[in-house]
């Protein structure tokens, strides 16, 4: 039987316009408002940082002492915290790189290597592409995605990425080279639902987390994709979700875009940052 879970607090009240790519390390929380272009940081001693971008970056792949790795609407970037320094190490070909695309989700593979996806800023179709990317090139892997998100390593060679156009969740399972994507297997489908599935997690146990945006809540399912419990949230588009590090709670980012009047007086917490308690 699903479990309909209330236990969440808020951990910053920062009212993003599309707050997203959240990354939980030992040095605190570190995540985006992708449409504002902005960086926020909450650190283990709970001061707060907020960083103008000079683009849209959508995911953190990496934080490296003061040094956040991130996909943007150019490529793989870097942002140097302590001097507010912005570099591009590596560029999505020119003639794939349009002024109407932007990055969304991904997550580092290893060390040096790095599996995200891009989009249209006016979705229109499936015109997104997913790519693995290193400090010297991008390289496209797959075409035809329309919002790629979630992002979750399930095992060595397999990942877990949403297809939040569609409302479904793709296993794309690579090569051992990381050079190719071998397989590429339906794993839920959510398209008969209001909701749609954005980013996720994984915990030791194998459970899968995703933030439902327009929702109000996050989703705990199997590792088969059975639904085990439902959390709910006083924000109506949850966008990601990641572990703390102690793994006894859930941080989740929210959104404010494209919401009327009347479901900002329904929901007048979304954008907010949260932390859903699991024990």
């Amino acid at each position: 039987m699903t479990k309909n879970i209330i236990n969440h607090s808020i951990i910053q009240n920062c009212k993003n316009t599309l707050g997203e790519g959240l990354h939980v390390c030992i040095s605190g929380l570190y995540w985006l408002d992708i449409i504002e272009a902005k960086l926020f940081v909450k650190s283990d001693d709970e001061l707060f940082f907020e960083f103008n971008l000079p683009e849209q970056a959508s995911s953190i792949l990496k934080v490296d002492n003061q040094i956040v790795y991130l996909a943007s609407e150019s490529g793989l970037c870097i942002f140097d915290i302590e001097n507010q320094d912005w570099s591009v190490i590596a560029a999505i070909p020119d003639n794939e790189n349009l002024s109407s695309m932007r990055a969304n989700d991904g997550v580092a593979v290893d060390d040096g290597r790095y599996f995200f996806g891009t989009m249209e800023k006016q979705i229109s179709g499936s015109n997104g592409s997913l790519y693995i990317a290193t400090e010297e090139s991008i390289s496209k892997v797959h075409d035809g995605i329309g919002i790629p998100n979630s992002f979750i390593r399930v095992n060595e060679y397999s990942f877990l990425v949403s297809d939040s156009f569609k409302s479904v969740i793709y296993r794309f399972t690579f090569n051992t080279q990381f050079s190719a994507i071998e397989k590429c297997e339906l794993w839920l489908d959510l398209s008969n639902f209001r909701f749609t599935p954005d980013g996720g997690c994984i915990d030791v146990h194998g459970n899968i987390y995703i933030a439902m945006w327009n929702g109000s809540c996050v989703h705990k399912y199997s590792k088969h994709a059975d639904l085990i419990s439902t959390y709910q949230l006083p924000a109506l588009k949850p966008t990601n979700c990641k572990l703390s590090m102690d793994g006894k709670s859930l941080l989740v980012t929210t959104a404010r875009q494209d919401m009327s009047e009347s479901e900002l007086e329904k929901y007048p917490r979304s954008g907010s940052l949260f932390q859903i308690g699991l024990s």
